[in-house]
Parts: C-alpha cells; structure tokens; sequence
C-alpha cells in the first residue's frame, strides 16, 4: 500500500470473546493510524485494554517491542473508542479521541486486546492509516 493512501483495515470482526486476542498488520511507513474500538456487549465486570506492539519484519530473527498500552481500560458497553497515532499528534489534533500519540507507527505491528477475566465481551476492532 503506498503511504499517501488511507486504508481501513479490519483487525478483528465482531465477535464474542473470552480471553486475550491478537491481530497482526502493516502500516505504510513513517505513518499513523486510528484505532477504533467498538464494544456492543460485555459482562458486568468485563474490561478490555488494547495495546500496540512492533514486530520484527526479518525472516532471520524475531522480536517484539510493545510500544502504547492504553491509559485505561475500556469499562462500557455500546461504546466506540478512537486512539490516535500519528507524528504531530496533540494540543493541535481533533478533539473527540480518547487518546493522541504523537508517534509514526512501525511496519509490523500486533494488536493485543486484555480481557481483565474470562466473561464474554463482544467487540470488533479496526486501524484506519492515515498517511
């Protein structure tokens, strides 16, 4: 994909789940990106806290580097969060974002979502780059 485009990218469907997951994707390099997050259901107690990792792109050795962990964990259901990555991000960025990072993202990376305990909670998550 060339950087100059965006692409909406379906990290993981609508689903119910009860334990941690991941999804692996490519960003264009020196991009950003959006997380969105949206919960339909959940169970009383149920949270859920998304994190970025970057991966290793070589075949010859393999690594993996967390590098954003959300400041809190989602805690409600019929809910849509939205963090943004992006070089630049801040005071001078849209409101309307639960979280800015002012950061391109690496080539690789994983998306791990933490369930606090292994109650149902439905949701879906998807990355919109931006370039």
């Amino acid at each position: 994909m060339p950087r100059n485009e965006k692409q909406e990218l379906l990290l993981l469907a609508t689903a119910a789940r009860i334990a941690t997951t991941t999804a692996d994707f490519f960003v264009p390099q020196g991009c950003g990106g959006i997380l969105v997050v949206d919960v339909t259901a959940r169970a009383a107690a149920t949270t859920l806290t998304p994190k970025i990792s970057a991966l290793s792109t070589n075949a010859s050795y393999t690594w993996t580097v967390d590098i954003w962990t959300a400041a809190a964990a989602i805690n409600s259901a019929d809910t849509t969060v939205a963090y943004l990555f992006y070089p630049g991000a801040g005071e001078s960025s849209p409101a309307g974002y639960t979280e800015e990072k002012n950061k391109a993202l690496p080539a690789k990376c994983r998306l791990t979502m933490t369930h606090s305990n292994t109650d149902s909670i439905t949701y879906s998550a998807h990355f919109v780059t931006l370039p």
